[in-house]
């Protein structure tokens, strides 16, 4: 017969009738940033791990501007379905300013497309002069 189950409002732990606490596997938070990449590509990604599915919930990108105004593409790839999401990003002609930070929250966690896949990251390089260029990405593994 399966055990019943109630959540405590103290720590949120999962309890059986009996009181004794029941084991809950919780997912494995990461984050992981690309470093600075001035004036080259920014990518940065959640691993592949064997046995455990990736899941992206939010991605970053913070830069100082570049020798000349430019739009460059950004993609974030391995997501479930085959999916690659494509974003546009611009840098000012102005390497002693900041650009303006590109920042989306998932609130549904995205998935990658399979256990043992990689979600990938990625900015292309602002171009010449750039000093400051940063890729960061926020997920769990399950």
């Amino acid at each position: 017969m399966p055990q019943a189950v109630t959540l405590t409002d103290i720590n949120n732990i999962q309890v059986g009738v009996d009181g004794n606490p029941i084991a809950v596997s919780l997912p494995t938070v990461v984050c992981f940033s690309s470093g600075n990449t001035p004036g080259a590509q920014a990518q940065v990604s959640i691993p592949a791990v064997a046995g455990k599915t990736a899941y992206v919930t939010s991605i970053d990108f913070t830069s100082g501007g570049s020798t000349a105004a430019a739009v460059v593409n950004a993609t974030l790839a391995g997501l479930v379905g085959g999916t690659t999401l494509q974003f546009a990003y611009g840098t000012l002609a102005n390497n002693a300013a900041d650009n303006k930070e590109f920042f989306r929250d998932f609130v549904n966690p995205i998935p990658a497309n399979a256990p043992n896949t990689a979600i990938v990251w990625t900015v292309s390089s602002l171009g010449a002069g750039n000093l400051r260029a940063y890729a960061n990405i926020y997920g769990f593994y399950k």
